[in-house]
This record gives structure tokens, sequence and C-alpha cells, in this order.
């Protein structure tokens, strides 16, 4: 329930990742150039065994307003698109969407928590 009501933060999503085992690292997004979230962001992704939940104000990314946490499930260097897979995924179907939206969304502050949104990088 809580987290229906006050958001995810970064913080907390790496500490519920953390606690189940997962090899956890967070970055806020206002901490990172774009060069840098799309070189992080792909090696992840990459990474055997690497995946990324991404925290993103939607409306940078022209998909309606307001933060949302997702997966990185790919990335194309060619076009320097993610493929953003939803965990609501009758609602909101998988998207590509290019590395410069994500990171803009990533920038934007979340009002719960006072800083920046991000993504975390796990390795199982």
């Amino acid at each position: 329930r809580v987290l229906f009501r006050s958001g995810h933060g970064l913080a907390m999503i790496e500490g519920v990742c953390s606690a189940l085992g997962l090899d956890a690292r967070a970055v806020h997004g206002s901490t990172v150039s774009l060069a840098q979230f799309r070189r992080q962001a792909s090696a992840a992704v990459a990474a055997r065994g690497g995946f990324v939940v991404i925290d993103y104000d939607r409306f940078a990314t022209g998909q309606g307003a307001g933060g949302h946490v997702a997966a990185l499930a790919a990335y194309d260097r060619r076009t320097d698109r993610f493929l953003v897979v939803d965990p609501a995924n009758s609602v909101h179907r998988p998207v590509w969407l290019s590395a410069r939206d994500l990171w803009t969304g990533c920038r934007a502050i979340d009002p719960q928590t006072g800083v920046s949104r991000g993504f975390v990088s796990l390795v199982t």
C-alpha cells in the first residue's frame, strides 16, 4: 500500500532488490551525463544476468504525465534506443524510446522524494 500511495523512489527499489539477493546499484539521473547514462544502462542490459529498472517521468518521453517504473530489456546502438518493457503490459505495451528522452525523464525530480529519478542496475 505504501508504494501505491507514495511512489517507489530509487532508494526503495535498490533496497528491495538488494534484500532479494541482487547486486543493485541506484544511479540518480541528475548525477550522470547522457553519455554516462547510455554507457551504464546499455552495459547493464547487455551483461549476462544483468538488467535495469528505470524510474522516469513519462512526460519527457511523450507518453503522458507522471513518474513511472519499468524495465529496460534491450539497447539498439544503431538507433540509440532502449526497449522499455512495462510491468503493466496490458496497459503499456513495450516501446523503443530514445536514450536522450529516457535520460531526460531520469533527470526529473520525483515530488515524493525531492531528488531526481534514475535507474537501478541489477545483476542476478
